[in-house]
C-alpha cells in the first residue's frame, strides 16, 4: 500500500465485476504531448495488490492518457488520448479503447472528430 501513499491518482472506476479499479497517473510532467506529459492508465485490484501500469504493457506509453472506464462487460477499456508524434500525422487527441491488459489498442475517433472524456453506457443506451 505505500505505493497509494505517495502517489496522485485521477479518475478511478470500478470494473463490473467490482474486482478491479482503472486509473489514470501523470509519469512525467514535461513538454510532451502540447504540454500535457506523460499520463498513464493503471489497474489495481480492489485490495490494492496486482498493480499494473496498462500503457507500459501495452506499448503506448509515450502519450497522454486520461479517463478510463470499463466496458459494461468487463472485457474493455475505454479512455482519451493525446499524443504528439514526430510525425504530425501520427499526432492525435483521440479516444481508444484496449483490452483489460492493456493490448488490442484500437482508435475509435479521427478527425475531424476529437475527444478526450469517454464513458461507456450499459447496453441498450
Amino acid at each position: 500500500m505505500k505505493f497509494f501513499q505517495q502517489k496522485t491518482f485521477h479518475n478511478p472506476s470500478w470494473s463490473p465485476d467490482q474486482q478491479w479499479i482503472v486509473f489514470g497517473r501523470a509519469v512525467k510532467s514535461s513538454g510532451e504531448n502540447w504540454g500535457s506529459g506523460i499520463w498513464h492508465i493503471f489497474k489495481v485490484r480492489r485490495d490494492g495488490s496486482g498493480l499494473v501500469d496498462l500503457s507500459l504493457t501495452g506499448g503506448h506509453a509515450d502519450r497522454a492518457e486520461y479517463k478510463p472506464s470499463f466496458s459494461p462487460d468487463g472485457k474493455y477499456i475505454v479512455f482519451g488520448s493525446i499524443h504528439e508524434a514526430k510525425n504530425p500525422r501520427e499526432s492525435h487527441n483521440a479516444i481508444f479503447k484496449m483490452d483489460t491488459n492493456g493490448g488490442s489498442l484500437k482508435r475509435l475517433t479521427n478527425p475531424p472528430y476529437t475527444g478526450m472524456f469517454p464513458v461507456w453506457l450499459p447496453s441498450g443506451n
